[in-house]
This record gives C-alpha cells, sequence and structure tokens, in this order.
C-alpha cells in the first residue's frame, strides 16, 4: 500500500460563515508522509527509478519537490544528485556535499540538456521536476481529484496553486474521468491562483484573455513566490486545455491577499 495520499478533506465550516459561501472544503495536503503534496510523485518516482533497476535518482525542482523524494529515496536505500546552478547556494547549505552536482557554469536555458545529458553519463535516473516523466507526476496527483470525487461527488468549483500545470492537469484528468463514467454531471471550474508575473502559463493566457490591475501588483522573489516563476513547462498546452474546458480562469495574487488569507484560515479554522 501507498504511503502518501488519502489526505483529509475538511470542511471550513467557520471560513463559510465568514465569506457567505454555501460549502468549502479543504483538501489536506500536509497530512502527506513528509508534509507535501510531492510525496505522492516522490513515492511514484522512486518506485519507478527500482522497477529500472537505478540505484541512484537525480533530482531538482522546489524545496519541497526535492525533499520529499530524498525522503522517500531514503526509505528504500536509494542514492541521491542534486544539481547546483547558479544562485543557488541555498542549496549547499541545505544538502550533504557529498549529494550535489556542482553545474553553476550552465545557463538556464542549457540546464534540461545539461540535465538530461548528465543522467545518460551518469546512469542516473532522472526526477528532476519539469523536465521529465511528467506522465508520473500527472498519474500521481490525479489521485487527489479522485479522492475529492469519492467523498463529494458534485463539485462547483475548485480553486489551485499554478506553478509549472501538474496538479490543474492532474485535476481536470481525473474529474473529466469521474464526468466520464456518469459520476457527475458537469466537471468543476477550475481557478488556479499565481503571481501576476513571471509564470508563462499565465503570459500564454493573458493573449487572450484580460487580468485587470495586474500592473499595481507589487512582485517580489521571496519565499512566497520563488517557485511560481516558470519559463518552461512541458504542460503549457494541457493545462490551459484544462482552464478553458471548464470554463475556469487563471487569478493573480500578490503577497498581501495572500498573507491576509492565511491569516484568515489560521484564525478561523485553527489549519496552518
Amino acid at each position: 500500500m501507498n504511503k502518501s495520499g488519502r489526505t483529509p478533506l475538511f470542511r471550513a465550516k467557520n471560513l463559510e460563515k465568514i465569506l457567505g459561501i454555501g460549502e468549502i472544503y479543504l483538501k489536506l495536503e500536509g497530512a502527506n508522509p513528509f508534509g507535501h503534496k510531492f510525496d505522492r510523485i516522490g513515492e511514484l518516482l522512486i518506485k519507478d527509478a527500482k522497477t529500472s533497476k537505478k540505484n541512484t535518482v537525480f533530482i531538482d525542482g522546489p524545496r519541497r519537490y526535492i525533499d520529499s523524494i530524498y525522503a522517500f529515496a531514503r526509505l528504500d536505500d536509494i542514492k541521491v544528485k542534486i544539481p547546483v546552478f547558479k544562485n543557488q547556494s541555498w542549496k549547499t547549505k541545505t544538502y550533504p556535499a557529498e549529494d550535489l552536482v556542482h553545474l553553476k557554469g550552465t545557463s538556464p536555458e542549457d540546464q534540461q540538456t545539461a540535465t538530461i545529458d548528465l543522467c545518460e553519463k551518469e546512469g542516473y535516473y532522472n526526477g528532476a521536476n519539469g523536465y521529465y516523466n511528467t506522465h508520473l507526476a500527472i498519474t500521481a496527483l490525479e489521485e487527489i481529484g479522485e479522492e475529492i470525487c469519492q467523498k463529494m461527488g458534485e463539485i462547483s468549483t475548485v480553486f489551485v496553486q499554478l506553478s509549472y500545470g501538474y496538479t490543474v492537469s492532474s485535476l481536470y484528468q481525473s474529474f473529466f474521468k469521474s464526468w466520464a463514467k456518469g459520476n457527475m454531471e458537469k466537471y468543476p471550474r477550475i481557478l488556479s491562483c499565481t503571481i501576476p508575473k513571471g509564470n508563462k502559463i499565465l503570459e500564454d493566457y493573458t493573449l487572450e484573455n484580460e487580468i485587470t490591475d495586474i500592473e499595481e501588483y507589487d512582485l517580489k522573489l521571496n519565499k512566497y513566490t520563488k517557485d511560481l516563476y516558470i519559463e518552461n513547462t512541458q504542460l503549457l498546452e494541457e493545462t490551459l486545455k484544462a482552464i478553458v474546458d471548464t470554463e475556469g480562469e487563471i487569478l493573480t495574487v500578490n503577497e498581501t491577499l495572500l498573507k491576509e488569507a492565511s491569516a484568515l484560515l489560521r484564525s478561523a479554522e485553527q489549519i496552518i
């Protein structure tokens, strides 16, 4: 049995009263073994690495993504290698030196090629986020939508954070399957929240869809936004299709609103 998944679906009754909305449910992905939805991906990637008879996994991406795969790799005695590109000193402060591969001379546009070449040369399993094994990531995250459908049935709207597009595409796939099987009359709108600038999916979305007040947002690179700056993603078309087909939208959220929402959730429902 998988260690990740089967996370709680919590009804936020206090938040419903405050916002005047009928029913609000929170999918608590922090209840995964190592505290993130990425645990679902990490567990599946390590399982695939073992099936492929690879004893070393090369991982890159947001810190929580790396941490999830790292944790599952340790459980199965799989070695880990993490690249250190330019301006990534946080990795040298976070992970053991023997697990790091220094590639600081690699330009941003060449990182994907360098990753693929190194994995082929050294025989590493390529688990770098956004580059490879996209189908495994989508398969793992589809279970989130399946778990929601099993417990709720009809759903009107889903809000999700948008970065590479994995979660959006995965939810769309699981909702579409549920609709096709006759388990719901109409799949829900997917409203994707992200930073107002610096995300490739958002940039393509705004070519045909207007987002008001976007120039007024004060955007800074910090712990809240650093993982949402996406220059390249293999899921661009799939994510945009998911949003359009569900009559959804991409919403931009600035840091001030994010902090206010976080504080409200903490005070109203005692959830971090």
